[in-house]
């Protein structure tokens, strides 16, 4: 969550001086979300009272008992998420410092804390899992933090970052949401600390969470725009290469401050907080209408998707859908029109397909990095995609 100056003072002055009100099990400027799978829950995270509350996924309107409580110390509470056994969360202290905080899963007690120094209002986390490590905004800096020994190290200055999104294959997403020419959204090779700018939108200039469906889908939430034909507040549908972008109408409402948007991939469940209505928003992208449709229709009897992860390192996934038996091929070209490599030659029965691609040429050498173009043929029809292979 992007926090003007002035209202980030007042809110910290209202941590420190206020006695919060909100005792009960409710909604405070509810920030972030993340599904507990091992108890069938979602957790919400309150940014106005510093709880993280429990939201049973088969009833979502019954808000759960308290995870924690403002008696911890912790009474702002932003981003979250999930380490084995640890709740870790990104929250402001009782004395205006940024810590982030882990906390058991099943009764809340805080287990450990780190405390980040150099951090203003720390926001968003993300979990590595290929590398067992988090990576923590603070709306500027990144940080990558060590679970297992509590370290932390500065690991991109002034890179202006707000919401973060680890994709596998060593590639963090965050988004920018305040350079001078439009909020942006960028990948990082983490190893390499190469950055690489996915999408810039210059009629957008405050974006803030962002997740990933399972069909590659990213969904980002904005909170300000200068195009007349959006609402101030919404969300934007991209496909994996950031090149097809919705604004929902599902979401079309007064101000409700999308925050960090949450995407459970176990249930396709999109869990959306609304800051500034206090309330929450379960619903399955599939029921969602866009205001525009940007994408050429698609004949019915073949589909080719978004490979997945985009931008990858060195593995992602093709996926494509048969009708009818046929003979079916998928090949890879550079941006010249190259072959790089065939993946599939063969006759296909009806159904979804998958086929990996390891970023390697015919002759089994490893391709630089850079823009792939993938094609589906088939009979009469044919398709074709474009892929980011990051080095």
């Amino acid at each position: 969550m992007k926090l003007k100056q002035p209202f980030r003072q007042a809110l910290l002055i209202a941590i420190i001086f206020i006695p919060l009100l909100l005792q009960g099990q409710t909604y405070s400027w509810p920030e972030s979300a993340v599904y507990d799978a091992t108890n069938d829950r979602y957790l919400i995270s309150n940014t106005g009272s510093g709880d993280i509350i429990s939201i049973p996924r088969t009833n979502p309107t019954n808000l759960g008992i308290f995870v924690l409580g403002t008696n911890t110390g912790y009474p702002s509470m932003r981003g979250i998420t999930i380490v084995g056994d640890i709740l870790w969360g990104a929250c402001s202290a009782a004395d205006a410092s940024q810590v982030l905080v882990g906390f058991d899963i099943t009764n809340g007690d805080v287990k450990h804390t780190i405390t980040i120094n150099e951090g203003e209002f720390i926001n968003d986390v993300s979990y590595d899992w290929d590398s067992d490590l988090i990576f923590l905004s603070d709306n500027n800096n990144i940080y990558r933090v060590n679970p297992n020994n509590l370290t932390y190290s500065l690991y991109l200055l002034n890179a202006k970052a707000n919401g973060l999104l680890y994709i596998g294959n060593g590639s963090l997403l965050y988004t920018d949401d305040s350079p001078q020419n439009g909020s942006r959204i960028s990948s990082i090779n983490l190893n390499n600390s190469v950055v690489t700018p996915l999408l810039t939108n210059p009629n957008i200039s405050s974006l803030d969470g962002l997740t990933v469906d399972n069909q590659g889908n990213y969904y980002v939430s904005y909170w300000a725009t200068n195009d007349q034909n959006l609402n101030g507040h919404g969300i934007f549908k991209y496909d994996a290469n950031f090149q097809t972008s919705n604004p929902l109408v599902y979401f079309n409402e007064s101000y409700p401050g999308y925050a960090d948007i949450f995407y459970d991939k176990t249930n396709d469940v999109l869990v959306v907080p609304k800051m500034n209505k206090n309330a929450i928003d379960f619903v399955q992208p599939n029921n969602l209408v866009g205001t525009e449709d940007t994408e050429i229709g698609i004949p019915s009897e073949f589909l080719l998707h978004q490979n997945f992860p985009n931008p990858f390192n060195p593995n992602t996934s093709i996926s494509y859908e048969v009708t009818n038996e046929s003979l079916v091929d998928i090949t890879i070209y550079d941006l010249l029109g190259a072959e790089i490599v065939q993946l599939v030659n063969q006759v296909e029965k009806p159904g979804l397909k998958t086929i990996e691609w390891d970023g390697r040429d015919s002759n089994g050498n490893q391709v630089n990095g850079g823009v792939y173009v993938y094609k589906l043929t088939t009979g009469n029809y044919s398709e074709t995609k474009k892929m980011v292979l990051l080095k």
